[in-house]
């Protein structure tokens, strides 16, 4: 059954969003009133006959950014005919805000028009943000989790800079003659002087009970590397060795030669190492692969 034309108005009168429609040019033909409303905030100039770059260079320039970002969508669009909803930043008075476009095209007569339909999704994605934090983030101790780090492995597969694996020794011994709550309150310690002692942009994350890795991108002097563990078993000392002399740490180091994962393989074989010669009695093992 084909639709009334008085119906065909309704509908793009009333959708919810915003709403545009552009010829083979890139030319607006249509804008809805939601839209026109957000341009009006920016600019008088009529948008209809304009493309998105041209309007860009009459409006501020985040909303030029938020035009041309649903050009180059446009574009992206018509070579590969990808349907997959992107998600545009903008950012305005109200702060960041994220709209969810989603392009489709239409043969009408002899021209083919791009229909582009955009909701505001900010509370939503800002709720997807908070969760995925949560889900890579360890919930005792604030760091990184082993999903994390298998995320950045995917990611990253090729990396450069230094991996440091770290073990806590005897911890469970900690644990069975203290009890789990001040387990936790040594865990959230040890991570709270690892975190102190490497830079901000470094990844340190828990990755187990008590293993944890820190991945320092860019680096590559072990002497610097050196000089953070110093000052780490420093601090180790002055805060458990007192309560729990038997309590100790472990660490290996490793350079990024390419491989990632092959880095935190290395650095865990040399931090396995120097924990068995330290079972021994053998002597401290400098820990770098």
């Amino acid at each position: 059954m084909e639709l009334s034309k008085q119906l065909q108005r309704n509908f793009f009168e009333s959708f919810p969003g915003f709403l545009s429609i552009r010829d083979s040019q890139h030319r607006f033909v249509y804008i809805n009133d939601n839209f026109l409303d957000w341009l009006k905030e920016f600019t008088d100039v009529d948008p209809i006959g304009k493309t998105g770059p041209e309007l860009s260079q009459v409006v501020p320039s985040n909303v030029a950014s938020m035009l041309l970002s649903c050009h180059d969508e446009s574009l992206r669009f018509l070579k590969f005919g990808e349907l997959a909803p992107k998600v545009l930043t903008f950012t305005g008075r109200e702060g960041e805000q994220f709209f969810e476009i989603i392009k489709f095209k239409q043969q009408v007569d002899d021209g083919v028009y791009i229909f582009t339909t955009g909701f505001e999704v900010t509370k939503l994605y800002e709720s997807a943000r908070l969760y995925k934090h949560k889900s890579l983030t360890c919930g005792l101790t604030g760091l990184k989790n082993k999903r994390a780090l298998v995320e950045l492995i995917e990611e990253n597969p090729e990396f450069s800079g230094i991996v440091i694996a770290i073990d806590l020794d005897c911890f469970k011994r900690v644990n069975d003659e203290n009890g789990h709550l001040t387990g936790d309150s040594v865990l959230n310690t040890f991570s709270q002087i690892l975190v102190k002692n490497f830079r901000e942009e470094d990844f340190v994350a828990r990755v187990g009970g008590d293993e944890f890795i820190v991945i320092c991108e860019n680096v590559f002097s072990t002497t610097k590397v050196m000089h953070r563990i110093e000052k780490l078993g420093i601090e180790f000392n002055q805060l458990f060795c007192s309560d729990y002399p038997y309590f100790n740490w472990s660490w290996g180091c490793a350079q990024i030669t390419g491989c990632l994962n092959e880095a935190i393989d290395n650095a865990d074989k040399v931090m396995y190492s120097s924990k068995q010669r330290a079972k021994r009695g053998v002597g401290e093992l400098c820990g770098i692969a």
